[in-house]
């Protein structure tokens, strides 16, 4: 092959990887530190500005002596640092989660500490490859320019291969080694014996990298369309239980030797409706988020005969939950695998409850199911006498409070009457889960102070909720992701 074809395949496959690359990079650091635009900026920002870095650095070397046995070894110490980064980097993040409460902080050193070194040494590729290919000054603005646009069209298709196939069919894992894999065979093409020379110690990792996904783990750890999910099993409150983490933060759980008893605090709430709603008019119910249907399948056992519909957005979520979390739909279940915004902009159907658990992460909110414009759509599809029930991850005093004091002030704009919950007591002071429940017109109804209904819902009300920094979230202006970064 001759030296400008070489020249121009490197290229090709180094803007492929570096793309695939970055957009693997959320996936590495999803089950540590979630998916938010906090981890996202934080990803591409560092990525960049490393890049930057190797532009400018390659250019400097790329005057001295710049051969394909440079670039052959620039290609190798790329791929070995992509086998080390999937060795380690399940222990670099569960060291950096614990660094500190501020996710900006944390995404930041985990992307410097990961990304850092591969993005400089794709950066130095460019630059030697242009000054290899320049022979006459004369074109070399012609040069740069198809180096550059090839380059371009190999990260084309490593952003579309990624998103389409890569993330939907391979592990992270397995996408690393392939990537690890492009870049020695690139460089055996520019000079086999840099190869040669690195041939142990890639072997050796290689090996260190296979032996690490045959360690024995309980854990069922996979990536789906949307999310990174990793299915687990301990102990919780003396009994064996099941759990699902959701990029990064536990979403639901199941006690193994009563798959329909709820095993978190707050669930229970969901079944407010019954006080507002007695049986003979509870008729039809929606739930937005189910992660590994807990409450679908207490729904159904609690409410026989009472139609629910399900809006999840994953259909792999539905699937885990009927294989490890025995969730079995029955008639009166209804399935709708939709965003929820989308559904909610096509749907003509009246409900008389509506169950939101799409914000329970401390790590991410989709910021679009946080908004003004998302509960009036929610108001829409209730009935005059319905019910709208929310959990929401956060707390109402102190650092980071905005985030919950906000949705709380964005569903009063909504629903004439307010009542806000604490899962884990009225007093109780920190992050917990905490209920919203807005009723669609001003109920006559009494809260009681004994009974059934106060020792199971009510002794928890907080009132009245004191907002102090609370904003109203907009589709235009809903920073709901870096409120909950701090």
């Amino acid at each position: 092959m001759i030296e400008k074809n070489k020249i121009y395949l490197t290229v090709f496959f180094s803007g492929f990887v570096l793309m695939v690359f970055e957009i693997v990079g959320i996936r590495i650091l999803a089950p540590y530190l979630g998916s938010s635009s906090v981890v996202w900026t934080s990803i591409i920002g560092v990525i960049l500005t490393f890049m930057s870095l190797g532009y400018w650095y390659g250019g400097v070397i790329s005057d001295k002596n710049p051969t394909l046995k440079k670039l052959s070894y620039i290609l190798v110490f790329t791929a070995l640092s992509f086998l080390i980064l999937n060795l380690s980097k399940d222990f670099i993040l569960y060291i950096i989660a614990r660094i500190s409460n501020n996710l900006i902080l944390k995404s930041l050193v985990g992307s410097v500490v990961l990304f850092s070194i591969p993005s400089f040494l794709l950066a130095l590729i460019s630059p030697i490859a242009i000054r290899i290919n320049i022979k006459n000054i004369a074109n070399s603005g012609e040069t740069v320019g198809s180096i550059y646009a090839v380059s371009t069209i190999g990260s084309i298709l490593g952003t579309f291969l990624s998103g389409f196939f890569f993330i939907a069919f391979l592990g992270t894992n397995q996408i690393l080694w392939a990537l690890s894999i492009v870049l020695f065979i690139l460089a055996a093409i520019n000079a086999i014996d840099t190869v040669k020379k690195y041939f142990i110690l890639s072997l050796s990792l290689f090996v260190g990298n296979l032996l690490s996904s045959f360690i024995p783990n309980d854990n069922v750890d996979f990536d789906t369309d949307y999310s990174r999910i990793s299915i687990t099993q301990s102990e919780y409150k003396n009994r064996d239980a099941r759990f699902v983490a959701i990029n990064g933060y536990v979403n639901s759980g199941m006690y193994l030797d009563n798959p329909t008893e709820l095993i978190y605090e707050y669930a229970h709430f969901y079944d407010i409706i019954d006080f507002y709603l007695p049986h003979n008019n509870n008729n039809n119910a929606i739930m937005f988020g189910a992660g590994a249907y807990s409450y679908p399948k207490h729904f159904q056992e609690k409410f026989p005969g009472k139609q629910l519909d399900i809006v999840e957005i994953d259909p792999a979520l539905t699937e885990i939950a009927k294989k490890y979390f025995q969730f079995t739909p029955n008639s009166s279940t209804n399935i709708i695998h939709q965003d929820a915004r989308y559904f909610l902009s096509i749907t003509n159907k009246k409900y008389n409850a509506v169950l939101y658990d799409v914000l329970t992460s401390n790590l991410i909110a989709p910021f679009h199911l946080t908004t003004l414009e998302t509960f009036n759509s929610i108001s829409n599809i209730m009935t005059d006498d319905g019910v709208f029930v929310m959990n929401i991850l956060g707390n109402l005093n102190g650092i980071g409070s905005t985030f919950l004091q906000s949705e709380i002030k964005t569903v009063k704009e909504v629903f004439p009457q307010v009542y806000v919950f604490n899962a884990l007591g009225k007093d109780f002071e920190g992050i917990s889960n905490h209920m919203i429940v807005g009723l669609k017109k001003k109920s006559a109804v009494e809260i009681p102070e004994t009974g059934y209904f106060f020792d199971n819902y009510f002794k928890y009300l907080i009132s009245p909720v004191n907002i102090k920094n609370g904003i109203i979230f907009t589709d235009n202006y809903a920073p709901a992701n870096y409120l909950i970064s701090k």
